[in-house]
């Protein structure tokens, strides 16, 4: 049988037998890449596998958009309009997404829960109207405020809107590059955020650029399903966040120290442009085509917020807040360091 595998392939190889074969197989690739794109319009999404983009869900008194506006590894954000009109963003939580253990599942009912009760409190925070029971159908849903368009006109077309967040400020801007001075007003409206948070005992544990969203022009802390009660440091921790956002292992997510870190990295992300991959590094075009002297101020702040031991960086959000506002003061001198 080897034999006659190896003569077939010699064969093949010593004859011009391959190239019809050449030919149908470049011809297969172009039609089945086609097909990707075509079947999901054809048939709706309807391939797709629990809880997927095809399965509606239907909720008395809202009615909900096709296609969802976010999607994380536990639920799906939907458009939705309520029964007076009002616009919202609806997150739909499955029970089938947390696999085989329900814990992290009742974790993230219980935190929203907690976080609804405060939502309103604070104007950096994204205001959270309403928490359904969980469902004997294995969900539950909460109803948030929503975020600024992107774009203008959307209401008329509603599969067109997309959020305004840190991501998309990024994109339009050279280089990925948020101003320092937009950069530094940012970090003080998120720390304040941040440490009301931590003073009603909660913790965010998935801050980073795409959970950072604008409503009437405010940047709001966002996606707060991972919100949860602050766990000490000997206390075992699900291990949840984003790569790149999250603390250097064996830290976990889950205390402010590691809030701290995340959004000290977020900054570094808008102020440099570089993926969060990149930290410490900067790109050259800061120093060439950006002003360093402004940058360094802000520059010591990131650092000290991202320090690998939790211990070396700020002792809370507030600590944090203090050091953004002495850089401040110090662009608004226009003094260097």
């Amino acid at each position: 049988g080897l034999a006659l595998a190896l003569g077939a392939v010699w064969f093949s190889y010593a004859t011009n037998y391959w190239f019809p074969w050449l030919v149908i197989a470049g011809g297969q690739l172009p039609c089945a890449a086609a097909w990707v794109l075509v079947a999901p319009k054809l048939f709706g999404g309807k391939a797709a596998g629990r809880s997927g983009a095809a399965e509606l869900p239907e909720i008395p008194g809202f009615e909900l958009f096709h296609p969802p506006i976010g999607e994380g590894a536990y639920g799906k954000v939907w458009l939705a309009r309520n029964a007076a009109g009002q616009w919202v963003a609806l997150k739909v939580v499955y029970l089938a997404n947390f696999g085989q253990n329900a814990a992290p599942y009742e974790r993230e009912f219980n935190g929203i829960k907690k976080y609804q009760l405060i939502s309103d409190q604070h104007p950096n925070l994204l205001r959270i109207d309403f928490v359904s029971e969980k469902l004997a159908a294995g969900w539950f849903y909460y109803v948030m405020e929503l975020g600024d368009a992107l774009l203008p006109g959307w209401k008329k077309e509603p599969a067109a809107y997309r959020p305004r967040d840190l991501v998309s400020e990024r994109a339009r801007l050279p280089n990925r590059r948020l101003p320092v001075r937009d950069c530094v007003r940012i970090g003080l409206d998120l720390t304040d955020a941040l440490e009301f948070l931590h003073r009603h005992g909660l913790t965010h544990r998935d801050i980073k650029p795409q959970n950072v969203i604008f409503v009437n022009g405010r940047p709001k802390l966002a996606d707060m399903g991972l919100i949860t009660d602050i766990r000490l440091f000997d206390l075992e921790r699900t291990l949840v966040g984003t790569p790149g956002f999250m603390p250097p292992p064996p830290e976990r997510p889950g205390t402010p120290q590691a809030d701290i870190y995340a959004l000290g990295m977020v900054l570094y992300v808008l102020s440099t442009g570089r993926a969060a991959a990149f930290f410490p590094e900067i790109a050259t075009t800061l120093v060439t085509e950006g002003n360093p002297v402004d940058f360094l101020p802000l520059n010591s702040v990131i650092l000290k917020a991202c320090q690998p031991e939790a211990p070396d960086r700020y002792l809370s959000a507030a600590e944090m807040r203090a050091a953004l506002e002495q850089v401040e003061k110090t662009l608004a001198a226009g003094q260097p360091g």
